[in-house]
């Protein structure tokens, strides 16, 4: 096995670790499993989807030369990093505070997840492993995914928690 294969081996297995952990956190902590379910779905989705697209895209990562990290040999469209971090971040923000009556905290959860996207999509430019449109098609996948997740949860017609009182 190339050193390639080890690395997105090890990605895909630290998603889904991930996925699975956060899963089982949901499980215990909510009475409801739709909405952890829909975070872990999306979760695996994203991989599979970055690993179905880029076998057929094929597309060559930048130079190696500039590569801070080591070379990496496997494919540069689409990020993983991208998709796994804005998929975390965006369906996160919208599974916490969805159901918030406050539109501070709304705005507050989904600026956060935007500025938690951007320092993900430039990390990965500015270490050399993908081209700048690699990410930005990367986080576009993942706003995709997003909207499936709110027509998904929109679709179950749960009314929204009422309002506490102080």
């Amino acid at each position: 096995m190339g050193n390639s294969n080890k690395v997105s081996t090890v990605r895909f297995l630290a998603l889904h670790a991930v996925s699975l952990s956060l899963l089982l956190a949901g499980m215990s902590s909510f009475v409801r499993l739709w909405r952890p379910i829909l975070l872990a779905g999306t979760m695996i989705t994203g991989v599979v989807l970055t690993e179905v697209i880029a076998r057929p895209v094929g597309r060559s990562r930048p130079p190696a030369g500039i590569m801070m990290l080591g070379a990496d040999a496997t494919s540069s469209f689409p990020s993983g990093h991208v998709v796994g971090a804005s998929n975390f971040l965006l369906v996160g923000a919208y599974l916490v505070f969805s159901r918030s009556s406050s539109r501070t905290a709304v705005i507050g959860a989904f600026g956060a997840a935007a500025l938690g996207l951007t320092v993900e999509a430039a990390s990965r430019v500015y270490l050399g492993y993908h081209w700048f449109t690699d990410t930005v098609a990367s986080a576009c996948l993942s706003i995709a995914l997003l909207v499936v997740v709110i027509l998904l949860d929109v679709s179950r017609g749960e009314p929204p928690r009422p309002e506490r009182t102080a």
